[in-house]
């Protein structure tokens, strides 16, 4: 039996690796710890740091593989790229996914080709942020070059707080030093999707996003999707085009990919926030495109790994009209006294899956600070995005917890 390796052991994966044993592959997983979800599933798997290359390298070779993939792990991108260079497999090239990795290189390449981005700069140190601000108007941005997850994403007011957090965002940066500083554009934040065929990109959907209230921290509560299909409005064709830009003018020879878009009404412009080669992660490209689409991006993503499509004919976008959608929630702070309700919202017609982890009497609450200290998500489906927000607040209704003996949920 042939062998494919997959890098990320994550949840998201969890379809892309199903994809390879449906045609009879015998799939190995790589990642981190022995308690993530793709652990269970895999054929093999092997407790190793997707950053180390040579280690991967190393199993590659004694396995045999025959492709080498990944769907919506951030940090996989220039790694998988790395290992197909060096196996002779199928692969993006490192360049491309470097491009698509670093935000600064990111912007250049977007802008070149016609792409509107915020006024930026790459700041090593601390001085060449000073030095940006110096010659812009606060407030301003700065974040990981190559950072994912909203880690280390913070608005900065003025000088003071430029200062404050420079350090601290720039010790999210994963491969190179420093943060992107950049100009903030006011305006509501999307998503836009797509998956590119020899050179060319076909997007799937357009969503929006929803933020927390938060001071300075950007954190999203949740993510609206309808299929690209049937979005026919003025800032829906501005966000599919810009992507498209975006996507070709980075040259992405294959695969799918995740861009994020803010519409700001002043100048009636789409701004690219940053754009990734790969699935959008937190079940976006698992589970909310199929089901407002109809398109499987897993087994797309195994196709191309394998060489086996070649051109848009073989991946046949045949979309339905669809929306889907995930919701979080934060907690109060203190610990959870009381749960209810969980197995009725299941019943809601509507409700495709619902993740509580960590939601349990006696555990104490998450602060909200990232990504990671939210709860959820609610993963809802429907015709329509109303259709989604009308199951949602059914769910509302039905969904209680208790944080010190009084109601807890944020929405």
């Amino acid at each position: 039996m042939e062998r494919v390796m997959v890098l990320g052991a994550l949840e998201d994966e969890i379809p892309l690796v199903e994809a390879f044993q449906e045609k009879g592959y015998f799939v190995i997983v790589v990642g981190a710890g022995m308690d993530y979800p793709c652990s269970r599933v895999a054929d093999k798997y092997y407790d190793v740091d997707i950053r180390e290359k040579e280690k991967l390298l190393e199993i590659a070779k004694k396995e045999n593989i025959v492709a080498v993939s990944s769907n919506v792990v951030s940090i996989a991108v220039e790694v998988t790229a790395w290992l197909a260079e060096k196996l002779g497999l199928p692969g993006i090239g490192y360049d491309i996914a470097h491009a698509f990795t670093n935000k600064a290189i990111m912007r250049e390449q977007a802008e070149r080709g016609g792409v509107a981005v915020p006024p930026f700069a790459w700041a090593k140190t601390l001085d060449d942020a000073v030095t940006f601000a110096d010659k812009h108007s606060f407030p301003l941005i700065i974040k990981p070059v190559d950072g994912n997850s909203s880690k280390g994403v913070v608005r900065v007011d003025n000088m003071d707080e430029l200062e404050k957090n420079f350090a601290d965002s720039a010790a999210f940066a994963l491969n190179d030093s420093g943060v992107i500083i950049e100009g903030f554009i006011e305006g509501k934040e999307y998503i836009v999707d797509g998956f590119s065929c020899n050179g060319v990109c076909f997007n799937t959907d357009v969503a929006f996003k929803e933020h927390f209230h938060l001071s300075n921290n950007f954190v999203s509560k949740a993510v609206v999707l309808k299929d690209a299909a049937h979005c026919h409005s003025a800032i829906e064709k501005q966000l599919l085009d810009a992507h498209k830009k975006t996507v070709e003018a980075l040259k992405l020879p294959y695969g799918p990919t995740h861009g994020e878009y803010i519409f700001c009404p002043k100048d009636n412009r789409v701004y690219l926030v940053e754009v990734a080669a790969r699935g959008g992660g937190f079940h976006l490209s698992a589970d909310l495109i199929p089901l407002a689409t109809g398109i499987n991006i897993s087994r797309l993503v195994s196709e191309y790994a394998l060489g086996n499509v070649v051109s848009e004919k073989d991946f046949g976008f045949h979309m339905h009209e669809g929306a889907a959608a995930w919701f979080a929630f934060a907690l109060n702070d203190g610990i959870i006294t009381s749960v209810s309700g969980i197995e009725d919202c299941k019943n809601i017609e509507g409700v495709f899956g619902i993740y509580l982890e960590g939601v349990a009497v006696g555990e104490y609450t998450r602060k909200l600070a990232n990504d990671s200290g939210k709860y959820g998500p609610i993963i809802i489906s429907g015709r329509s995005r109303e259709d989604c927000y009308a199951v949602l607040e059914k769910v509302k209704e039905t969904l209680h917890i208790e944080v010190d003996g009084k109601e807890g949920i944020i929405w």
